[in-house]
């Protein structure tokens, strides 16, 4: 708890309590709302909800999923030429 301010204003002494202030009430705040062609909002979809990644809001990445869904690393992938063989 933060300490009390006191303030003397003629003979008057008043004594107040800061109040922790919200960011966002005072300077705002914004959302980004993705709508169809309807104005319906739209959803997150996963083809794989089992396998699906949380990736947080505003956060990006780059990855290799494999074929059966799940993520590789990179140190696993090889190059290799048309006809299968290594390269």
């Amino acid at each position: 708890m933060a300490k009390p301010l006191n303030f003397k204003i003629a003979d008057a002494i008043y004594d107040l309590e800061p109040v922790k202030l919200d960011r966002k009430k005072l300077y705002g705040w914004t959302e980004k709302i993705v709508l169809d062609d309807e104005e319906n909002e739209c959803n997150a979809l996963s083809l794989y909800p089992e396998l699906a990644m949380i990736i947080p809001k505003g956060g990006t990445g780059l990855g290799t999923i494999g074929e059966d869904g799940t993520w590789v690393e990179k140190s696993d992938l090889k190059y290799i030429n048309n006809d299968g063989s290594d390269a």
